[in-house]
């Protein structure tokens, strides 16, 4: 709504910007650019902000950028009270350096406040720069500026008592307004105590414009010697402190300290600072300083922006016990002729100032306050019948603005829901909004009603009746008599709120319904809060639905310690960031913690240690009931206790919703897609979840069709189900949902099981007692999965869990208990267990063999995984005929693209690349991936795993530029498809890598190799051979590249973590020989001849004497050795130089060993 300039009573002065911004943060409400008053900016220059606190209507200046002093602040002030006539009094407020005297008992320190008040002399402002100067005699102060006028003083008096006996909530205050606005946590939170130092007065700063002296990590340390012991204040004491009295101004910047003891031993001055002495002539104000410094030269920026806001804390708290009325009554006795004065002074200013101001005195109206009382304003009589303010309350800033603008600034609006899950915070944030509507609207009467029952609700009204004089016989019905009041004029602005109204019959039951007694007014403002949503839509439309969450973080942080009372409670910030993410920042269970850890005495880490012991334990906490004089006494305090009555209204009123709602209780909480959830028995499945909904126990993730459920109400259904003895039966029914829809390993189906996966996951882990086919059949399907996604060891897992239950309740020859037999062995197999497999498969195919025919498709199948297992475990030749002979089977059985015959022809095509038959190879890879290129997508598994194949054959083959162009390809491919720590990408990538060291292309291979050893070195064990190979691969590319030391350094590690293989493994032997040339490259010839005859030794042992790799290794013996006895004999006649060597690089024909 536009305000008038006449409208604002108040006006605040700041002198800098850090001062203006705090002031600005901390208003209750700020008026938008639509609403704040034209001004003649030709005669007013000032930038103003415009705003409401605790509800007086406040105009904020600041001094221009650079211009301080007594003379900037008059000519502001009085643009000011010309262009808003109705000020009353102001407030200066900002910063100021302290004049600390212990002796006085003024022990000042930074981030205290002072407060102008008058001492027996002075109105509670020295101007110590104007006044005389007489020879022989010093300096003499003159004249006497007026002290604040008396509804300030009267204010600050009462302010004190409430100080004395209760404390101050200046830190509460700043602490609120940094956790709302993470901004200005760095400039305006409380630096480090430590850098508030005291030096002697005798100790003056060097010559550097910024002072580090009591600055703590400065490089330039703190000088201990000069600094001015002080004993740390009583922890039971105001801290910062507030002290009144004297303030100190002038023209100029106190830095000298000696000249500042001085004037406190004259004047007992509390601190100095450069504005007030331009106002309290013309500007009745009081001053309010927040000390940043002891003005002497050890002066820096770093306790400014938080005494800043100490200061504005206090402004507030005193803007708070002025009842805006007796403000707007205030007389302007003492003010008479002001402004007139003001011109006076203004016209008489210096040039420089005077053109500033551009005020035109010749056409000025009568500028007396003699006609301030005469404005018209409106002062009405309020009631408020609200619950008290609750001191723990925090946050929500943005709820309660967006409350206020939607019920106070859109004049469409007079009705609002707040709708959240029980124990979010539903009726605290009602509450603290009663109470800053109280504060900023204070013709409005605010009314407090419960929703809990018809008896409350009449109870509630009965006493509106009594505050508002409403008279009715006892005979008579007083809810329609109380509407009919609210409903006319003569009750003027009101506030209604009703609370927890979670009965919907109880609201709207026909005539009786808590509905039809409601007023309607144009004058009046309705709030509701409720759990339910399809009640907040009903009663308040579904535009004025407030959805409130829990609280942030930082919020839950800060509500945890008020709620404690305890600082030392919370010192490990790790174990309150657990606490409060295990009970997920809902604001009752952070309240009932604090209370049982009160009654208990127990700390942070064992309330967390028994939260997380076990699910009973942690149901036994939040069934913990606690008083809590916040919450109605008819409501639950417990959050468990909450919930249970939503759950058993529920499955009364709605079965299919509590139906949906005790099948996620079995499964994970979050992220659950709808496509997993059962048709409930009784009614439609979208209901059900827009029921759940409106509970607030689901919420929706985004656009998308994935829901999660809050942690504690799920674990709260479990407990309840297990109490209604309804679990296990629920369980069972869960299984069997699963097993009939929970999809087979088929890559067009990946999205589906991918979402599937931790919620049967999590199903299974819970009913590992409860064995069964079902549940038998849904772990062989995701085993399946998790294979074809490359997570191979839980897929054994799960695999191993189908097989034990088969093989314990099916016959030997039961074809889902050799299904099962059959998928254990490839799970083995990918976790590179072959002989476990190839036991396994003989079993298995020795059934086969007399059930099914030779050609018959499972037999083949066992078979074609028993060739695999050979292949892995060495045996080659075994492993090639038997693929050739299913390879032939299925050829003359099943058709081209037929995916188990391209599946064995594939497995054939790998053993003849391992076995070195490259052209064999290579010819039936190309057939295979151009008929799986045909009708495969290019993200299908089966077809990248024959490309990558594919491509290795023609790197080992030579055509190495065609392998990168493959290779680039299927990796292009993964990287968009696979999880960054995927087996297959990682593979492949490795593979890539490999492709351009063999084509020159060196720092591109190291690029990609150390991107997949960092991957495996975190996912796998030092000993994994796919991460050595790489390591391996890496080694060799530094080599190349001339980073000598890298490869020695990374080298060394490998062979170390191979020493465990055969001293004739391939492996260990081609890392050893490549190490070697490492040696002999950094010319360290002696390390390379003993490790390469280690290598030579083995070969001769075990390898014929024709073997090529025997050869080559004894060729690189036979040269170190040359050159080791070169150098000798250089050595000897005291005359060599380094002799170099061009070493073959021929190790590239035994890579295959690394793949």
């Amino acid at each position: 709504m536009p305000t008038r300039p006449e409208d604002f009573t108040i006006g605040w002065i700041c002198a800098v910007s850090t001062e203006y911004v705090v002031a600005c943060e901390l208003l209750d409400h700020e008026y938008s650019k639509d609403d704040i008053p034209r001004l003649d900016t030709q005669r007013d220059r000032n930038a103003y902000t415009f705003g409401r606190i605790f509800g007086h209507n406040i105009v904020i200046a600041c001094l221009p950028e650079g211009r301080y002093g007594t003379n900037s602040a008059a000519v502001a002030s009085e643009r000011m009270r010309i262009s808003f006539p109705a000020i009353r009094f102001g407030l200066l407020v900002g910063i100021a350096g302290g004049a600390p005297n212990p002796n006085s008992g003024h022990d000042i320190r930074l981030g205290d406040v002072v407060v102008s008040s008058p001492t027996k002399r002075y109105g509670g402002v020295l101007q110590y720069d104007h006044g005389k100067a007489v020879q022989y005699h010093e300096f003499e102060e003159s004249g006497n500026l007026p002290p604040p006028p008396d509804l300030l003083l009267n204010a600050m008096s009462r302010l004190k008592t409430i100080h004395k006996r209760k404390g101050h909530r200046i830190q509460e205050t700043v602490q609120t307004m940094l956790a709302r606005n993470r901004r200005l946590r760095d400039d305006y939170g409380r630096p480090d105590i430590m850098s508030d130092q005291l030096y002697e007065s005798t100790y003056i700063h060097d010559s550097q414009a910024i002072c580090h002296c009591s600055r703590t990590g400065s490089h330039r340390p703190m000088d201990f010697s000069f600094v001015i012991p002080r004993t740390q204040r009583d922890p039971k004491a105001d801290d910062p402190a507030i002290h009144y009295g004297l303030i100190a101004s002038a023209n100029t910047v106190m830095k000298d300290a000696i000249a500042r003891d001085a004037l406190v031993a004259k004047h007992d001055v509390l601190c100095f600072e450069m504005e007030a002495a331009g106002l309290m002539n013309t500007f009745p104000c009081v001053v309010i300083r927040g000390i940043c410094d002891y003005s002497d030269t050890h002066k820096n920026d770093a306790w400014q922006g938080y005494a800043a806001a100490t200061a504005t804390a206090y402004a507030m708290e005193l803007l708070e016990i002025i009842p805006g009325t007796d403000v707007q009554r205030m007389q302007s006795d003492n003010m008479e002729g002001v402004v007139h004065f003001a011109m006076q002074q203004v016209n008489a200013m210096p040039p420089g100032l005077h053109s500033e101001t551009s005020m035109q005195t010749a056409s000025e109206p009568d500028l007396s306050f003699t006609h301030m009382s005469d404005i018209p304003l409106a002062i009405t009589k309020s009631h408020y019948l609200i619950p008290p303010r609750n001191g723990r309350f925090v946050g929500r800033e943005d709820k309660l603005q967006l409350l206020e603008s939607r019920l106070f600034v859109d004049t469409d609006c007079r009705q609002c829901a707040i709708v959240g899950l029980g124990g979010v915070g539903k009726t605290q944030l009602a509450l603290a909004f009663c109470h800053k509507i109280k504060r900023s609207y204070p013709d409005y009467s605010i009314f407090w009603l419960s929703g809990l029952s018809h008896a409350r609700f009449k109870q509630d009204y009965a006493m509106i009746a009594k505050a508002c004089s409403i008279t009715t016989s006892e005979k008579d019905d007083m809810l329609p008599h109380v509407k009919e009041y609210l409903s006319s004029e003569a009750a003027g602005k009101w506030l209604l709120v009703l609370d927890n109204i979670d009965d919907k019959t109880l609201l709207f039951d026909n005539e009786d319904g808590l509905a039809n007694s409601l007023p309607q007014s144009e004058n009046g403002k309705l709030l509701f809060t409720t759990r339910y949503k399809d009640i907040a839509v009903d009663i308040a439309g579904s535009g004025n639905v407030l959805d409130l969450e829990v609280m942030t973080v930082d919020e839950s942080e800060l509500f945890l310690k008020k709620s404690l009372g305890r600082g030392n409670l919370i010192h490990d910030k790790m174990v309150v960031r657990e606490l409060l993410a295990e009970l997920e920042y809902l604001p009752l269970a952070i309240a009932q913690a604090s209370s049982y850890i009160i009654k208990t005495s127990i700390s942070l880490s064992d309330y967390l240690s028994l939260l997380k012991s076990s699910e009973a334990d942690m149901i036994s906490l939040l069934s913990h009931d606690f008083r809590d004089n916040t919450r109605d006494k008819e409501s639950r305090s417990a959050v468990a206790a909450t919930w249970l009555v939503s759950f058993q209204q529920m499955q009364k009123e709605e079965p299919a919703a509590a139906d949906i709602l005790f099948f996620i209780a079995l499964i994970e909480n979050k992220k659950i897609p709808m496509s997993i959830l059962p048709q409930p028995t009784h009614g439609n499945l979208l209901h059900a979840i827009g029921t759940l909904m409106g509970y607030s126990f689901l919420t929706r993730q985004g656009n998308e069709d994935d829901y999660d459920m809050h942690r504690l109400v799920h674990r709260t259904v479990r407990l309840w189900m297990r109490q209604a003895g309804i679990l296990v039966e629920w369980t069972e029914r869960a299984l069997i949902h699963l097993a009939k829809m929970f999809p087979w390993d088929d890559w067009k189906h990946r999205n589906i099981w991918r979402e599937y996966v931790p919620h049967t996951v999590r199903i299974l882990q819970d009913t590992r007692n409860m064995p069964s086919g079902y549940r038998a059949d849904i772990c062989i399907r995701l085993g399946c999965c998790l294979s074809l996604d490359g997570r191979f060891s839980e897929a054994l897992l799960w695999i191993s869990e189908c097989a034990t239950w088969r093989n314990a309740f099916l016959p030997k020859n039961d074809k889902k208990r050799l299904d099962a037999q059959h998928e254990l062995a490839i799970a083995y197999k990918d976790t590179n267990q072959s002989r476990k497999a190839i036991v396994l498969l003989e079993e298995v195919i020795a059934i086969e063999t007399n059930r099914f025919a030779s050609d018959h498709l499972s037999k083949l199948a066992s078979q074609h995984v028993l060739a695999m297992a050979y292949f892995d475990d060495d045996q080659r030749e075994r492993a090639i005929k038997l693929l050739e002979q299913i390879v032939e089977e299925k050829t003359a059985r099943l058709a081209e693209n037929d995916p188990s015959r391209l599946a064995s022809q594939h497995e054939l095509a790998r053993a003849y690349s391992r076995d070195g038959k490259t052209t064999k190879a290579i010819q039936l890879l190309e057939q295979i991936v151009k008929v799986k290129g045909a009708q495969l997508t290019k993200n299908d598994p089966s077809r990248l795993v024959s490309q990558h194949e594919l491509a290795t054959a023609y790197r080992t083959n030579g055509n190495t530029e065609k392998a990168i162009e493959l290779l680039e390809q299927v990796v292009d491919v993964q990287a968009h498809e696979l999880a960054e720590n995927n087996p297959s990408r990682l593979l492949s990538e490795h593979e890539l890598a490999s492709a351009y060291l063999k084509n020159g292309e060196t720092k591109r291979a190291i690029d990609l190799l150390k991107h997949v050893v960092h991957v495996q070195t975190a996912e796998l064990i030092p000993s994994d051979p796919t991460s050595l190979a790489s390591q391996h691969e890496l080694g060799r590319a530094y080599r190349r590249d001339g980073q000598t030391e890298q490869a020695i350094q990374l080298l060394k590690q490998v062979v170390e973590a191979k020493s465990e293989l055969a001293v004739n493994d391939p492996s260990r032997l081609v890392s050893q020989q490549v190490l070697a040339r490492a040696f002999e490259d950094a010319d360290q010839i002696e390390n390379a001849v003993h490790l390469i005859s280690h290598v030579v030794d083995a070969c001769q042992t075990f390898f014929p004497p024709d073997h090529p790799d025997r050869l080559l290794y004894e060729a690189d013996l036979s040269r170190m050795q040359k050159r080791l006895e070169r150098r000798q004999a250089q050595l000897d006649h005291n005359n060599w130089d380094n002799d170099v060597i061009t070493i073959d690089d021929s190790d590239d024909a035994r890579e295959w060993f690394t793949d």
